[in-house]
């Protein structure tokens, strides 16, 4: 783990929890996409995965639950945020020798090569991330995901997935999402994204993480590009994977799936 001044002293496990449970109380229906990218996963491939790829991985909230439903699994988490992926490896450390975490920023051509030392991947999760991705880096990652995947595996990817680009219909489903997301979080207080975001900053211990984290996103952009469903399944099928679709939805809440052929 990245030892920075006075990381020693921060309580690891209960970030990891308050990051979990914001996100949950931001993300409408987030155990549900959960739930559905392993249960495809596993009826897809047919057996248990035994290495799984938690690809921007954030605090190991998908790793943790792939670890729990696969207990034979190992998994590797690779993300660029310096201080979530320092949460991750510190609330879960290597989880008795089944995880292992890798510093790499997807947007360069070169993430994937701290990965190759684990073999090929039967399976590829991420949540809520790759959005963040401009679309021609998106579709780099997926090409280089064909590569890393293992004949006969898969990658699972749950994130903001609008049914169309533009017009009533993506309006629509922006608008009823963001109205069943408000409707759940009325009936429970629960702390906010920004709200996590300032009380990390004020942790003595996450200082230096925090200045690493600012340098390694002072470029990101505003204004974010957010491929539309037909445009993730095309570039999966265009990086070679045999099948790919969306195989639940939530108004513009997705879950996209692809396979490598055996």
């Amino acid at each position: 783990m990245n030892g920075t001044s006075g990381s020693e002293r921060v309580d690891w496990k209960e970030w990891s929890r308050r990051w979990d449970a914001q996100q949950t109380y931001l993300v409408v229906r987030r155990e549900e996409r959960f739930r559905v990218m392993l249960d495809v996963a596993e009826q897809v491939l047919g057996r248990q995965p035994s290495t799984i790829l938690d690809l921007a991985c954030g605090t190991g909230d998908v790793a943790r639950r792939a670890l729990e439903r696969f207990p034979n699994a190992r998994v590797v988490g690779v993300d660029a945020d310096p201080l979530l992926l320092a949460i991750a490896e510190g609330s879960l450390g290597t989880a008795n020798g089944r995880a292992r975490w890798v510093r790499a920023d997807l947007r360069q051509p070169d993430w994937t090569d701290n990965l190759r030392a684990s073999g090929c991947f039967d399976l590829v999760l991420s949540s809520t991330a790759l959005h963040w991705l401009p679309t021609t880096a998106l579709v780099s990652v997926y090409r280089a995901l064909h590569q890393l995947v293992a004949a006969g595996g898969m990658v699972l990817n749950a994130d903001v997935i609008p049914p169309t680009s533009a017009g009533k219909l993506a309006e629509a489903a922006d608008q009823l999402r963001t109205r069943a997301a408000r409707e759940a979080q009325s009936a429970t207080n629960g702390e906010r994204y920004a709200e996590w975001w300032d009380a990390i900053a004020r942790e003595p211990g996450l200082a230096e993480l925090c200045e690493q984290r600012a340098r390694v996103f002072e470029d990101h952009p505003d204004d974010l590009e957010l491929p539309t469903a037909d445009l993730h399944v095309q570039a999966l099928r265009d990086a070679g994977f045999s099948e790919a679709a969306v195989m639940w939805r939530f108004f513009d809440y997705g879950v996209v799936a692809a396979v490598k052929a055996g």
